[in-house]
């Protein structure tokens, strides 16, 4: 699956004649008011809408406010959120149908994650990370059985993080390097695979991946794990373009210690050429 390559409409990188990307949105939340927010508040940023998720539809997960001038700021709360066994966590996501007109099951798209860890997790299974799923028709988040997470957490002293689709299908790997400013996620719809990686790049702009040196493992969204290598199955479940989210959530499992991290921008991107559905 190719990913680097040039980008129309911003950004930089190296040309390659299989794969262009248009920047679709780009969401700067640091340019909100200072303002809290309520469950399923939206907004609208970057030419598209927002929704805000503080409930799972069980219980309140997080706190979910905007401070001028840092972003989105997202503080998960009590216990038994997380992105593994269900989507229980506070969450700002978007329809990806919105930010791509005419966006079908042939597209690759990117998403890419802007943040400040001001806080960084110290308590086991403390994270935050990017999500992309299929909503169920109740809108609950605990409700949802299709997705595909790229995130970060602490466990056992270490600084670690997973790709993959839900509790026992993802890859782990340490923390290496500084932390992150940037998560970067790309997934194609017509193969239902994914990858994602993240970085310290101060960029604003970059091409998919030109800035990350952190990738993660390739993965399927199916009921088992690939790496890099091996044998690949073709997925057994898909997630559909024309319903698929795509979100940043932090998450809190059992602890009481506190913290919080900062959304600053979302960029949403989408290949053409071979490589995508985009004309």
């Amino acid at each position: 699956m190719p990913i680097g390559g040039r980008i129309e409409g911003g950004g930089g990188g190296s040309a390659a004649p299989a794969i262009a990307w248009k920047e679709e949105v780009n969401a700067d939340f640091t340019s909100l008011s200072t303002q809290s927010f309520a469950h399923d508040d939206t907004f609208t940023l970057g030419g598209v809408t927002w929704l805000v998720e503080e409930s799972d539809g069980g219980a309140t997960r997080g706190i979910i406010e905007a401070v001028s001038g840092l972003g989105i700021k997202i503080t998960p709360t009590g216990s038994g959120s997380n992105v593994y066994s269900q989507l229980n966590l506070p969450l700002v996501s978007t329809p990806l149908s919105g930010a791509c007109a005419s966006l079908s099951d042939k597209d690759l798209i990117c998403v890419q994650i802007f943040l400040d860890q001001d806080v960084t997790p110290a308590a086991d299974f403390d994270g935050f990370g990017g999500v992309i799923y299929e909503p169920k028709p109740s809108g609950e988040l605990d409700d949802v059985t299709g997705w595909f997470v790229y995130d970060k957490f602490y466990k056992s002293g270490t600084q670690t993080w997973k790709i993959g689709s839900g509790s026992t299908q993802g890859v782990e790997t340490p923390q290496t390097g500084s932390a992150p400013t940037t998560i970067e996620m790309v997934y194609s719809f017509w193969s239902n695979y994914g990858t994602g990686g993240h970085s310290a790049s101060a960029s604003l702009s970059p091409a998919p991946f030109a800035t990350t040196s952190n990738l993660g493992h390739v993965t399927t969204y199916t009921s088992s794990a690939i790496g890099r290598n091996g044998t690949y199955t073709a997925p057994t479940r898909t997630l559909t373009a024309a319903d698929a989210r795509a979100g940043f959530g932090a998450f809190k499992v059992g602890s009481s210690t506190s913290f919080h991290v900062y959304l600053k921008r979302i960029r949403i991107l989408r290949a053409a050429g071979d490589a995508g559905g985009l004309d």
